[in-house]
This record gives structure tokens, C-alpha cells and sequence, in this order.
């Protein structure tokens, strides 16, 4: 059946048209009501305008805001600035110190010019600059006070400063140190050598003041030996014996003719045998009677049978010889000696007016205040006891082939010791048990940076209790009959001294 066709009006009575068999409908949406209109086409000149990130064309949607936005602000002077309101109140805040950044610029530019300026003054050109007084600049750089210098850095790598003493004097040190291998970039203390040959040494200096080492041509350090406290100049002292000596020893040579000695006897005013004067070939004429050159008269000497120019004295094949006028001016006694030669000598006592015999080695024993006479040696060409005596007789002295007189200083041993700790106060310088010695001899160890102190048990590390001064591989010996008497210090704490003393 055919449907039934009904026209539809508006509330005004106007007929709704259809179009394409599609009801023309204006809609009308309240706010409330909810419509599924389905998807949407936005079309620009009838293109779909374009959408998400990309370049812009000509479907790009415009926007024109509104000139109160709440989030932009008004354009123009509408809007201050401020660094926290709205968009173009932040540019106005910005704009603002952008010009005022400019102006600080602008008025700064001469400053910011002379500085320029001046750092081109002081960057020199290594090789072609020249330094200007009172015109060249430079960089000053500190340094750190150390009076005791110290590593001011952590680990190795690390930038550290450079350290001054007590007075700003800089701190420099080569890098080998005390004890340690010499390497090759080290410092070492250079000396100018010089010759010495009696004049004054050139390049002399005031005293207190710096001066270059003097070293010889071959490079060996000259030295002057001074005593204790530097007063005297003992180099100087010596050589001036040793000339002196050596003059001696040279006087003395020529005076000997082969194995003897050649003596002259100077005539002299004073000097006359029996009024007549010595010539110079040192002969005299004897006479019977000889006057002493005091004046004292010793009697007649009656010669007979005398040789020409030797006094004899009886004894053995020797025959008669020079006659001694004895004391009641009658008698008269020969000079005699033993069959080996020797005198014969006998002595008054000068107490009792007696007459006793000479002292006889190794026989006679000595008594106190008794008179004897000088002893003669006996030649052993080795060393032995000659006679069994008992303690406190007399004995031969010896002597060896060559007439050097046999001595002994009654030392039996030795024994090496150190003492490797030695404090700034004074200390035993054998920390063992006391021993009894005859000497012992001290030398400071080689390796010490400060002095040892030798003496007894006043001496000090600082010198203030006096005693016996060693540097540094400085020698003593001491006659001494125990190590407990022998006392020693350091002006620096823990240093060293080796020592052997002999029982």
C-alpha cells in the first residue's frame, strides 16, 4: 500500500523542505542536551585543514588572539614588565635589561679598552721584546710562608705553591738528597779554580760576605786549618815549622862528614885554654895546667906518654894515661876504664864525704836519694829479658841494631765498639759496663749533619759544657784508664761515633 505523504511545517507554519530526499533541518542545541553528531571535517577552501606537526601550507589554521589575553597580555603599553606576569610583560622586563646591559657595555668600552690595552703591554714576545724600566709590566706571584718547608701537596701530580722562609728568601733544592745516588740533573756546587803561588788570591771579598769556593787546577777543594773557634790559622803555623825544620834538618846534614859530625869552636873572648885561643883550624897547644873557662881551678893534669892528639885512659893493653891531681895536691890517679873500653866512674855521696861506687846494672838495688850515673844500653837485636830482677832493681836499658832505644806503652788488646744514638745531653760513650783501658780513640761518623762533644760528664750538645769539638769524620785519641770516664754528646739528636779502646 502505498504510504501516506505528510508535509512537516515549523512552529511558524513554513513547510520543512527535503533536499536529495534529505530533510533540510536548521538544529537548535540547547546546553544541556547531548548530540552524537558523529566525526567532523573542518574544511578550508573546501581542503581539510592540516593537522599535527609539520611545515605550514595553505590548510595551516590561524589563530588571532585577543588582545586582553590573560596568558599573552594587552599588546602595546598595556602590559608591564615583569619578570613573573604575563608573556609580553616578560618580554618588556627583558627588552628592558637588554638595554640596560647595552648601556654598562657602552660606558665601560674605554675601561674594557685600556685594559685590552694593557694586557698587550704585559704579553712579551719570547726573543724580540726588551725590558723598559719603569715602563715593562709582569705578573707578581706569591708564595707561601714554610719557615720549615714541608709538602704542601697531597699525592704526586698534584699543584702545589712555592714556599718562602721566615725572611721571603725562595726555597730551591736540587733533587738529589743526603745519602742518595747522584742522578743527572741534581745540583752540585761548582769552585773556581785558582793557583796559589804566595800572592793574594784574586777576587778576595770583606769578611761576612759570599765567596766563590777556590779550587786548584786539578779540581781539588783548597782548605785552611784553623783551630776551635777559627782564630789562627794552624795551615799557615805549620808550614812555617816545617820550613823551619826543614831548615834544621838541612843545617845538621851539612855538618856531617860521612858517619861523623863536624863541629867548629868559634874563638870567642871568653873562651882560652891556658891563655891561648882556639885557631881556626880547632887545635890548641896542651898544657901541663888547664884553667877552667869559670875560672875555677881543677888541678894539674900531668900527660904522659900521651898520643899526639888523644886523651887515653889506663885500662888493659892501653897503657898509662891523663894523671888526676887528688885532693891534698900530692896524689895523683889515672883515669881508668874496663877492658872493654868503658870508664870507670866512682861517686861521692856528697853526704858523708865517702867515696861510692856507680850503680851497676841489673845487679844493685835502687835506693831513694842515692847517686847514680847515666845508664848505657845494651844492644839486643831482639827484644828479651836479660836478667831475672826483682821489682824495683835496676836493669839494662836496649836498643836495637840501629841504636833505637826499646819502649812499650803495656797494651795488650783492642775492641771495636759505636755508638749509633747519641742524645743532646751528655752520655757514657761505651753504654756497656765500665772497662778498665790504657787509650782510646774516637772518630765522629762521616755521615753526621751536626758536631759531637768529647769530655767529661759536663759536656753538652750545645757546647756550653766545653770539651772536644769533631765535625764530621773529625779523628781523638785519649790516654785514659777507663771507658766510664769518657763522656760524649750531639748538637744533633741520634748521630753516631766509632771508637776502639785498648786494654
Amino acid at each position: 500500500m502505498p504510504h501516506p505523504k505528510v508535509k512537516l511545517s515549523d512552529d511558524s507554519g513554513n513547510e520543512v523542505g527535503v533536499t536529495s530526499n534529505r530533510l533540510d533541518v536548521n538544529a537548535y542545541l540547547n546546553a544541556t542536551p547531548t548530540i552524537d553528531i558523529g566525526d567532523v571535517s573542518l574544511l578550508l577552501g573546501g581542503t581539510a585543514a592540516s593537522t599535527n606537526a609539520g611545515t605550514m601550507d595553505a590548510q595551516t589554521l590561524r589563530v588571532t588572539l585577543a588582545t586582553d589575553d590573560t596568558h599573552f597580555g594587552e599588546v602595546g603599553a598595556g602590559t608591564a614588565a615583569s619578570a613573573t606576569g604575563p608573556i609580553h610583560g616578560q618580554l618588556r622586563y627583558i627588552a628592558n635589561s637588554v638595554g640596560n646591559i647595552q648601556g654598562e657595555i657602552d660606558s665601560q668600552g674605554s675601561a674594557i679598552d685600556n685594559i685590552v690595552s694593557q694586557t698587550a703591554l704585559m704579553l712579551k714576545t719570547l726573543g724580540t721584546t726588551t725590558y723598559t724600566e719603569a715602563s715593562s709590566f709582569g705578573n707578581a706571584i706569591a708564595a707561601v710562608r714554610n719557615d720549615t718547608l714541608d709538602a704542601l701537596a697531597d699525592t704526586d701530580n698534584e699543584f702545589a705553591p712555592f714556599q718562602v722562609n721566615d725572611i721571603g728568601a725562595l726555597y730551591v733544592t736540587g733533587e738529589s738528597k743526603q745519602q742518595t745516588a747522584v742522578t743527572d740533573y741534581g745540583f752540585s756546587i761548582m769552585g773556581e779554580a785558582k793557583s796559589i803561588d804566595g800572592s793574594t788570591l784574586p777576587n778576595s771579598v770583606s769578611e761576612g760576605n759570599s765567596a766563590r769556593l777556590a779550587m786548584s787546577r786539578a779540581g781539588i777543594a783548597y782548605t785552611c786549618l784553623t783551630d776551635d773557634v777559627g782564630a789562627s790559622d794552624l795551615g799557615t803555623t805549620i808550614t812555617t815549622h816545617l820550613s823551619e825544620i826543614e831548615g834544621a834538618v838541612e843545617t845538621i846534614e851539612g855538618a856531617i862528614d860521612g858517619s861523623e859530625m863536624q863541629v867548629d869552636i868559634v874563638s870567642s873572648a871568653t873562651l882560652s885554654v891556658n891563655s891561648h885561643a882556639v885557631t881556626n883550624a880547632g887545635t890548641f897547644a896542651v898544657q901541663s895546667t888547664l884553667q877552667a873557662n869559670s875560672g875555677v881551678d881543677i888541678g894539674d893534669v900531668d900527660v904522659t906518654s900521651m898520643p899526639s892528639d888523644t886523651f887515653v885512659a889506663e885500662g888493659g893493653a892501653l897503657g898509662k894515661g891523663v894523671l888526676l891531681q887528688g885532693d891534698d895536691g900530692t896524689d895523683r890517679h889515672n883515669i881508668q876504664c874496663d877492658s872493654n873500653g868503658m870508664l870507670e866512674v866512682r861517686l861521692y855521696t856528697g853526704s858523708t864525704g865517702g867515696v861510692t861506687s856507680a850503680f851497676k846494672a841489673d845487679k844493685d838495688s835502687y835506693n831513694e836519694g842515692a847517686i847514680g850515673i847515666s845508664a848505657k844500653a845494651k844492644r839486643s837485636d831482639a827484644l828479651a829479658n836479660l836478667t831475672n830482677v826483682a821489682d824495683g832493681d835496676w836493669t839494662s836499658l836496649q836498643v836495637n841494631a840501629e841504636g833505637a832505644l826499646y819502649t812499650t806503652h803495656g797494651i795488650t788488646g783492642m775492641v771495636s765498639d759505636l755508638n749509633n744514638d747519641i742524645g743532646t745531653s751528655a752520655e757514657k760513650i761505651h753504654a756497656a759496663a765500665d772497662v778498665a783501658i790504657k787509650r782510646i780513640d774516637i772518630i765522629a761518623q762521616s755521615t753526621n749533619t751536626g758536631v759531637i762533644y768529647v769530655g767529661d760528664s759536663g759536656v753538652a750538645g750545645n757546647g756550653s759544657g766545653g770539651g772536644i769539638r769533631l765535625n764530621p769524620g773529625d779523628f781523638y785519641s785519649l790516654d785514659i784508664d777507663n771507658t766510664a770516664d769518657v763522656y760524649v754528646a750531639a748538637n744533633v739528636d741520634g748521630e753516631d761515633v766509632h771508637y776502639n779502646y785498648f786494654t
